[in-house]
């Protein structure tokens, strides 16, 4: 067989990989956040796509891409993500005519296969988002730019070609500027990459040279003009974002990202070090001058990497400059007083999601490094010292290089703490638990598309996204139904800072249950019409030496099975605390038996922590216990404790003077 024949099969097998790591468990995750937002525009019109992204972090290009996408496919998880898939697919091929044009053929073989199994782009090309598409774009730019500083040094007759290859590079440029506001950054790179070409490598005719920078400003001028609509659009949106008020460290920031450009957003860094440093040599590598390499058709090969790593460098320097990495992220998703789930550490590296389109730039450079390091042993190499060893170095250090790939790529697909926030299970967990009296909260911004994908409402659904208007006159409306409030947490902070929407439900509400579903929280809540707000059952029972428990309100001394029972708790210290306690509630059957029912947590639902307490003030604490409805009729008695989370232990209690062990009896609860 020719080698052409050999070639196109390697690209074929290389594609058929990279398919299977796309569409392998594609639907396995529930649509995020982010996803959800591709969702809601998919669904309008175009003019409202456009009127609507005017006031969104990104241009509308990809909405209306994926709006006429689903318009023949239709709105499954596997549809809406299917369009990254092809995408993801298209740039291995890209990569490869890349590779191609700049070194070698067996360099397009390498990169592919690299972007094929990189589990960054396969992350991605999983993903409803637009950040396949804009690494597409980019590589098709870079190739359509190659190619038409090659076709400029052809002979007059051919010349036309470049002016098709350059038309083409202006629909590209244009059309990813509508995708993504960081692409200027790129077409910046592209502007200097041709006036260094122009100054060493172009025509060396004046007339000529004139001519091909009339051609380059022609072509940016025409860019500007396409984009021109949208121009005012996009410096309002970026005029209106901020970076990260957090100081950056500049050496964890390049660990983290040359971590995620290697092996993605799955991987911890510590985990990645031990594959950075071979990575980083074979990259040193494909920097070296040729060896035995034809580069009459091509630019310099100092022109050629540097085009690469300027490609590359270009959104990790943007990182720095615009302080982008962590740029609100952490600060976004968690309230002030409320501790991380296992997810957000690895949802924070979202942020460098911005360098997935100079990723193939750097898996180009990783590929010519691995055939360089095979190439100057051939014995066809003229003027290089032959070495036996040199392919097993090789071999070597990519096999330790890569080998983290596959447990991000593991974690990728079955690890929890790197799965997206499961909007999917919240729904599902909601319907078979929510009743005809409940309400269900969306508090944070734009979350009513994401959570009704998956929780279509009924026409007599009470589905409140808030805040919106006036919100504690909804809020008001709200509590007086006599059903649950199941309320969802993502990105509060943002949209309600003050904390209107939780402040009062902690406030006028019973927390009985948290539930996190990744990054998103589902908070239940008892509502009550019973409570005073004073103790009706006084105490003076002491919780270790400073804290006082001075009575509870129920309200009611009976619930039944699938219910809930709301307990308002009265609290004193008479002493500062350095210590933030977690109050228990617990429905207990036999006296050593474990709870059947129970709620636990910091006190004002996380908001009121016991080391802010104020000493000689009544301090309110408000829990609600939901009692599942496999507990069986019957007598129980209700009992609360306090005690140190990270040791657990509970402090002893007295009653009125005489120590009754480490939690104390309230009331006998009947369940009927």
């Amino acid at each position: 067989m020719t080698r052409q024949r050999w070639t196109l099969i390697a690209l074929l097998l290389i594609l058929l990989l990279a398919a299977g790591l796309r569409l392998y468990r594609l639907d396995a995750q529930s649509l995020w956040y982010d996803e959800g937002a591709s969702v809601g525009y998919a669904l309008r019109t175009p003019d409202d796509i456009v009127r609507n992204t005017a006031a969104d972090i990104h241009p509308p290009g990809y909405y209306l891409l994926l709006s006429g996408w689903v318009g023949f496919l239709g709105t499954s998880e596997l549809a809406l993500r299917g369009l990254s898939v092809v995408f993801g697919l298209l740039l291995v091929a890209q990569v490869y005519s890349l590779g191609r044009t700049l070194f070698h053929p067996t360099v397009g073989l390498l990169a592919g296969a690299l972007i094929a199994i990189d589990p960054f782009h396969v992350y991605y090309s999983q993903e409803a988002r637009m950040y396949t598409l804009l690494a597409s774009l980019g590589a098709a730019s870079m190739w359509l730019f190659i190619q038409w500083l090659a076709a400029l040094n052809q002979p007059a007759a051919r010349r036309r070609r470049a002016w098709l290859l350059l038309a083409g590079l202006v629909l590209v440029n244009a059309g990813a500027l509508y995708t993504h506001y960081i692409y200027p950054l790129f077409i910046g790179v592209e502007t200097l990459l041709f006036l260094a070409w122009w100054l060493w490598d172009a025509p060396t005719s004046a007339r000529r040279r004139v001519a091909v920078l009339g051609m380059w400003v022609g072509a940016q001028v025409v860019t500007l003009l396409v984009y021109l609509p949208w121009l005012p659009t996009a410096i309002g949106s970026l005029a209106g974002t901020s970076g990260s008020e957090r100081p950056f460290l500049p050496g964890e920031g390049l660990l983290d990202m040359a971590s995620v450009l290697a092996y993605g957003t799955t991987l911890p860094v510590e985990a990645a070090a031990i594959g950075l440093v071979p990575l980083g040599i074979l990259v040193l590598v494909g920097l070296l001058p040729p060896v035995g390499e034809d580069t009459h058709a091509h630019p310099s090969h100092g022109w050629r990497v540097g085009l690469l790593l300027a490609w590359a460098l270009t959104p990790v320097s943007a990182m720095f400059l615009f302080r982008l990495y962590q740029a609100g992220y952490v600060n976004f998703l968690l309230p002030q007083g409320l501790a991380p789930n296992a997810g957000v550490g690895a949802f924070a590296r979202e942020a460098l999601r911005f360098l997935l389109p100079a990723d193939f730039a750097l898996a180009l450079l990783l590929a010519r490094g691995i055939w360089m390091g095979l190439r100057i042993t051939r014995p066809d190499v003229p003027g290089v010292a032959q070495s036996r060893w040199m392919p097993l170095v090789m071999v070597v250090l990519a096999a330790f290089g890569l080998a983290p790939s596959l447990e991000a790529l593991d974690n990728l697909y079955f690890d929890p703490a790197y799965a997206r926030d499961d909007y999917r299970g919240l729904a599902r967990h909601l319907q078979e638990n929510i009743g005809p009296d409940d309400a269900i909260i969306l508090d944070g911004p734009g979350q009513y598309e994401i959570f009704t994908y998956y929780y279509p409402p009924g026409p007599d659904e009470a589905i409140y996204p808030l805040p919106v208007g006036d919100t504690e006159a909804q809020l008001e409306d709200i509590l007086a139904r006599p059903g649950r409030v199941y309320a969802v947490f993502y990105g509060e902070s943002a949209r309600d800072p003050q904390r209107i929407v939780e402040g009062t439900l902690d406030a006028r509400a019973f927390e009985a249950e948290t539930r996190w579903y990744g990054d998103v929280r589902l908070v239940t809540y008892g509502v009550s019409f019973n409570l005073a707000d004073a103790p009706t059952v006084p105490l003076d029972a002491q919780f270790g030496e400073s804290v006082r428990l001075l009575g509870y309100s129920l309200d009611a001394d009976h619930a039944r099975p699938g219910g809930h029972l709301n307990v308002a708790l009265f609290w004193e210290t008479d002493a500062p605390l350095d210590e933030s306690y977690s109050v228990f509630v617990h429905l207990v059957g036999a006296e050593d038996a474990p709870p059947l029912a129970q709620h636990d947590g910091v006190p004002g639902g996380g908001t009121n922590s016991t080391n802010t307490w104020p000493p000689g003030q009544t301090v309110g604490d408000h829990h609600g216990v939901l009692i599942p409805a496999e507990v069986p009729p019957g007598e129980y008695a209700l009992y609360v404790g306090m005690y140190a989370p990270e040791s657990g232990e509970r402090l002893p209690v007295t009653l009125d003077g005489a120590a009754v062990g480490d939690r104390l009896s309230l009331s006998t609860i009947s369940l009927r």
